[in-house]
């Protein structure tokens, strides 16, 4: 259990990411201490996505930039939006059930729903949403959950998660039913030199 909560703490662990580095390290550095023997890294080339940064801007009175974290690609498509943003008005999904869409102009819009949603975030889609801002869960998730969140055919459909602080205040504006919000999102593939570690046990 220690052990969990020391490589969580690193943040994603993704190959190539910071965080692999850091667990990587800490293995190596725990495999030293249980005495194994020949204990090494070794390097491999890695494609991965890379992200640059993403974010959500409320356009209002009340204008302000959140921070926001791109969910992996569909397939290869990364699904970055263009240069300047992509604007829509924030509603409210839910569940992503359809009825948690009665009575909403979907058309267009940018949709704000609870991850643990299972695939019912597609309906958003379906019903014309130009992006889906998921928020952090407090109740538990499998990796399932994570999964499903991600199309197995290339469409660039921009899918963002934001921490469930950021959440809730932008559930109270998306229930207003009357806030335009701009996100970005850049994310690219690399390759990048990543190690894995390797220890004989005697």
């Amino acid at each position: 259990t220690g052990h969990v909560y020391v490589l969580s703490s690193f943040g994603s662990r993704m190959s190539g990411y910071p965080g692999s580095f850091k667990a990587a390290e800490y293995i190596y550095n725990k495999f030293k201490e249980y005495g194994l023997q020949d204990v090494h890294y070794e390097y491999f080339n890695v494609t991965i996505p890379v992200d640059y940064g993403a974010n959500i801007t409320i356009l209002g009175p009340e204008r302000k930039v959140i921070k926001a974290y791109p969910l992996l690609p569909n397939h290869v498509n990364t699904c970055p939006t263009p240069p300047g943003g992509l604007t829509g008005k924030l509603i409210w999904g839910g569940y992503g059930r359809l009825e948690d869409f009665d009575g909403k102009d979907v058309e267009g819009s940018i949709v704000l729903m609870h991850f643990n949603c299972r695939w019912y975030w597609r309906n958003a889609i379906n019903l014309g949403a130009k992006a889906v801002i998921f928020i952090e869960p407090k109740d538990p998730s499998l990796r399932m959950d994570a999964m499903m969140k991600v199309l197995y055919i290339p469409v660039n459909i921009p899918r963002l998660w934001v921490s469930y602080e950021d959440g809730l205040y932008l559930m109270r504006l998306a229930k207003r039913g009357d806030v335009l919000v701009r996100i970005r999102s850049f994310m690219k593939w690399e390759t990048r030199l990543v190690p894995n570690v390797v220890g004989l046990v005697n």
